[in-house]
């Protein structure tokens, strides 16, 4: 009884009339398949076997800055006409919120909120904050670099597109501008996305000082300056936002 070394399958295409350089060879051992065209390889079929192939999970983290509006004239404050009051942070899973009154200073807020993301846990990380190439980027260099034992920043005509804040021994994290990949507002991006609604607040609240940062009481009534004025919407717009206005004030404790 012989010994088998190799064993395949030569299949052609016209049974009738076989073109001898011209077929398929099968290798059922192995399931490799070699089609040849005149006497010549011109493609082969190799099966392997591979795990499946995991989603990958995005390694993100996202930033909000809330700012309040000071007077020009005081000159004892980083940032003259805006500071920070507000930071929130998001995970995926965990949301953050750091908020002024809370803290002695804008800086302490500031200093605190990054502190909670500068940690080993988040190395590699990136953390996507609308408008970072701007306004909410120069709120916070200072503080990055003072945080951060080096950083790392990619710019272009005056805009920060990526900066690398590197901390600890051997740990980094990046962060970015995600009005350059959605430019689009927050509140046009949530209908887009299908997602829940930014919703409404009165930022003017924040720098009228008749209302302190810890206001409790009835949401004001003058509505044309404490929000939109109706000059500048739209009639379905103008619509659309009292709709969400009166759900807003419907929260609220002592409404009216």
């Amino acid at each position: 009884m012989g010994l088998e070394i190799i064993s395949f399958i030569d299949t052609y295409s016209n049974k009738n009339n076989p073109d001898f350089g011209s077929f398929t060879r099968e290798f059922p051992k192995s399931n490799k398949i070699i089609n040849f065209v005149d006497n010549q390889i011109e493609s082969m079929t190799v099966p392997k076997k591979v795990r499946f192939i995991k989603k990958p999970k995005p390694k993100l983290i996202t930033m909000d800055i809330e700012t309040q509006v000071l007077s020009i004239e005081n000159k004892n404050i980083d940032f003259p006409t805006h500071i920070p009051i507000c930071i929130c942070t998001y995970d995926g899973y965990k949301l953050r919120n750091f908020y002024i009154t809370d803290f002695p200073n804008s800086d302490k807020l500031i200093e605190t909120a990054l502190k909670s993301i500068m940690i080993p846990k988040y190395s590699g990380y990136i953390v996507e904050i609308h408008n970072f190439s701007y306004f909410d980027g120069i709120l916070l260099f200072r503080n990055l670099t003072t945080l951060g034992y080096k950083v790392e920043s990619i710019q272009r005509d005056g805009r920060l597109i990526d900066t690398k804040i590197k901390f600890g021994k051997k740990y980094w994290i990046n962060f970015r501008d995600s009005y350059l990949l959605l430019p689009s507002s927050l509140e046009s991006l949530s209908i887009s996305f299908n997602i829940e609604n930014k919703g409404i607040f009165s930022l003017k609240i924040l720098n009228d000082p008749n209302f302190p940062l810890n206001y409790i009481g009835q949401v004001p009534k003058n509505l044309k300056y404490y929000y939109v004025p109706d000059a500048i919407m739209e009639p379905e717009k103008h619509k659309l936002f009292m709709e969400k206005y009166t759900k807003y004030i419907s929260k609220f404790k002592n409404k009216q």
